[in-house]
């Protein structure tokens, strides 16, 4: 009988140490930023929180070369107090983000309801409502994949999927990796903040 016990525990000891959760497994675990790169894309499945924020909420995953070369996927959360790029209120919607910064400070964002610039002409941002729009909506209380991927070796283009359907894609100027990073937002103190990933 202490024999057995023994035979198990050593069974159940080495299954654990040959078999690791998949979270350490994945490629996506590790970020580079320079060097011989071998990370190319971020994934992480990601729940819609419930909770109507006050004003806005974003999460989300993205690969991250630098502050200039950064593209970024995920949901938002649009309050009945919101303020977005001179769109005030009026959306308590959830919304699919990409976010895509390109070699410069300037970026701009897609969302299911159109695209928020901020460039030369608009520094201080400026929403285009139903310009370009993402397809599709969220829903809350549900879990999905984000995956920021590039295509491959030496390939500048990524895509930004959401269980595998591509939202938007994007041929960068100079990256090709970058780090993989996770983030949480929220625009009010008023609003809880939880996430998982």
């Amino acid at each position: 009988m202490r024999r057995r016990l023994v035979s198990s525990i050593i069974l159940v000891v080495v299954g654990v140490i040959l078999f690791p959760l998949p979270a350490f497994a994945l490629n996506y675990a590790h970020g580079l930023q320079d060097g011989v790169a071998t990370v190319r894309g971020t994934y992480a499945m990601n729940y819609v929180m419930v909770t109507q924020p006050d004003a806005n909420h974003v999460n989300s995953v993205y690969v991250r070369k630098d502050s200039f070369n950064v593209m970024e996927v995920g949901w938002c959360w649009w309050g009945l107090n919101n303020v977005y790029g001179g769109y005030t209120g009026g959306f308590n919607d959830l919304d699919w983000l990409v976010h895509i910064q390109d070699g410069s400070a300037y970026y701009t964002e897609w969302t299911s309801h159109g695209k928020y610039v901020v460039n030369s002409s608009y520094p201080n941002g400026h929403f285009f409502n139903g310009t370009e729009p993402l397809p599709g909506y969220p829903v809350a209380g549900t879990n999905y994949g984000f995956k920021a991927e590039n295509r491959g070796y030496n390939s500048y283009t990524f895509d930004a999927k959401v269980n595998n359907y591509v939202k938007k894609t994007w041929t960068f100027t100079n990256m090709a990796y970058g780090n993989s990073l996770i983030g949480s937002e929220r625009a009010s103190l008023n609003d809880s903040n939880y996430a998982h990933f």
